[in-house]
């Protein structure tokens, strides 16, 4: 009961700052331009308290899931002739601004949540170039269905040549159920093989059983362990253990569980140096064989403000291109509708990460916000982008859309969104089932590189 009261006010928290945000942008974009904002209320429902100021209401509604403005003379206003001071008197190009300034205002805020992030000490994933190199495959996964072997090299996927394991990740992630062609190099040999990556039972993506190899380093030693005495360091790059190349942190833990009290060799790669060392695993009161350290993978941390500002346009590019391939692919149908997330998934996810620590949190609320942007300018009346588009069209038509016109073209939006809203719902509840039926909370997921498996 407490996780779900807890998840909750995350929910309130989030959505009614991220609504109210957004009806600011609207809000001071109306004011600029001037025009008549009769009421800007901080939630919805019955009034409990607020003032006036000038023309405009201040108030502070019962529901508190964001907010809303209302300006005079909006689109269905029964005045016939629209006053100086209302929307609908204000030039097409004004009016646009006004609709834009509110997705305008989410994806700002993300941008100063990501920058301040990085400013404070946020690291940055550093990405393995060149295409990956399987390091493993899943047992009864699609890749090992379809042939992939350890040591195979994914120089393609459906003729795309690919530059790093992010890239290639992605393309599987929204492919599933979807045939792809692997274009693989496997020694000397250059093979092509169909893959149909398996699709996630709970969020819909795809997934193909490989885990590539990734570069493995050392996050954190512990005082007086097996690697501390040994002279292991945070930062040090893992190159050999036992003798073994490294290629997953999975491999570390395999090696270092073969060799409990018998002493295994290291081989770290530090500031450009490559150093021998040699570490005895203990074995812990679980009766697992550890060497003391925790694993991950090679980030980064910015330097400067002109390094935040480029990293920020950076995380903000990789957004905004992987939510258009995910619109397209559900208006193809070429990805599953579970990728999508309503509340009750938007408030587990935000507590969950919460429950990391500030930075994480604000992570998530800046994701949510650019997102919650980018969706408001979806074509769809109703929305801010399906009246920037109606507007778009009376600017080069340059005549006014006639009002029935207008009616017919938010009903047809207003259904949309509503049919939306009942089918992401649906998939929250389905998802919230499938999650809390599973014995450990979920059912297991492939591996990603981003996460390091194991600590040995």
């Amino acid at each position: 009961m407490m996780v779900y009261l807890q998840q909750a006010f995350y929910l309130i928290v989030v959505l009614g700052l991220l609504i109210f945000i957004h009806e600011l942008g609207h809000f001071l974009a109306a004011k600029a331009f001037g025009v008549r904002v009769e009421v800007f209320s901080l939630g919805f429902g019955a009034r409990l308290f607020g003032f006036r100021r000038g023309p405009t209401e201040y108030r502070v509604a019962v529901i508190p899931l964001g907010g809303y403005v209302r300006m005079a003379g909006e689109m269905f206003d029964t005045v016939v002739e629209p006053e100086p001071d209302h929307f609908t008197a204000k030039p097409r190009w004004q009016r646009v601004v006004v609709y834009l300034a509110g997705p305008a205002m989410n994806v700002l805020l993300a941008l100063v949540l990501w920058f301040g992030l990085l400013l404070g000490g946020m690291a940055v994933r550093v990405t393995d170039e060149g295409p990956p190199v399987v390091a493993s495959v899943l047992p009864g996964s699609a890749a090992e269905r379809a042939g992939i072997v350890p040591g195979d090299r994914i120089v393609a996927v459906d003729g795309t040549p690919l530059r790093d394991t992010g890239q290639f990740q992605e393309l599987v992630m929204l492919s599933g159920g979807r045939e792809l062609i692997y274009r693989v190099r496997r020694g000397s040999e250059e093979l092509e093989i169909p893959v149909v990556p398996d699709v996630h039972p709970i969020h819909g993506v795809g997934i193909d059983g490989i885990v590539p190899r990734v570069t493995v380093t050392v996050e954190s030693v512990v005082d007086g362990g097996p690697a501390a005495q040994a002279g292991v360091r945070p930062g040090d790059r893992l190159l050999l253990v036992g003798g073994r190349p490294v290629s997953d942190a999975r491999s570390v833990t395999e090696v270092i569980r073969e060799h409990a009290g018998e002493p295994v060799d290291l081989v770290v790669e530090r500031e450009g140096r490559r150093i021998e060392l040699v570490a005895v695993p203990r074995v812990d009161p679980d009766g697992v064989p550890r060497i003391g350290v925790t694993l991950g993978l090679p980030v980064r941390r910015v330097e400067g403000v002109a390094d935040a500002a480029r990293q920020t346009l950076v995380m903000a590019r990789e957004q905004l291109l992987l939510t258009v391939r995910l619109v397209s692919g559900l208006v193809r149908m070429a990805v599953s509708p579970k990728v999508l997330s309503g509340p009750l998934e938007i408030a587990r996810v935000t507590q969950e990460f919460a429950s990391h620590g500030l930075f994480a949190f604000a992570y998530t609320l800046a994701l949510i916000s650019f997102q919650l942007g980018l969706f408001n300018l979806l074509p769809i009346p109703v929305l801010d982008g399906g009246h920037i588009v109606i507007l778009l069209a009376e600017m080069i038509g340059r005549r006014e859309l006639p009002r029935t016109v207008k009616e017919r073209l938010l009903q047809v939006g207003l259904a949309l969104i509503l049919l939306m809203a009942i089918l992401v719902l649906s998939l929250d509840v389905y998802k919230r089932i499938l999650i809390e039926s599973a014995p450990s909370g979920e059912p297991a997921q492939v591996e990603q590189p981003e996460r390091a498996p194991a600590t040995p």
